[in-house]
């Protein structure tokens, strides 16, 4: 992963916008919401990053595991963990299902 934080590192020192900034990196406990955690835990200190991770618990399908694994990911890189449900109960917020297809205009 070494390679991968330093084209990151050398990125960010193109872009000092944004160093020192409070970031919430979206983890769903895939691996590459994973990898982007660690990378962002990592490059932290040098940009003076405040970081917190924040899973979301959106009930479209048993994604009790996925909230696990960020709970473990955030204690393995001991960084806090925001976790919230959204209550849309394995329905989209515009009303269709939860099948990956977003409502059409007719």
């Amino acid at each position: 992963m070494g390679a991968l934080v330093d084209r990151v590192r050398h990125f960010m020192d193109e872009t000092p916008a944004i160093g020192g900034a409070a970031i919430d990196v979206a983890l769903s406990g895939g691996k590459d919401s994973v990898v982007l955690a660690a990378i962002i835990q990592t490059l932290a200190p040098r940009f003076g990053w405040q970081v917190r991770l924040h899973h979301i618990r959106h009930a479209w399908r048993d994604d009790s595991a996925d909230a696990q694994v960020a709970s473990a990911v955030a204690t393995a890189l001991a960084l806090p963990l925001l976790v919230t449900a959204t209550g849309f109960g394995g329905r989209w917020p515009r009303g269709d299902s939860a099948s990956g297809a977003l409502p059409r205009a007719a």
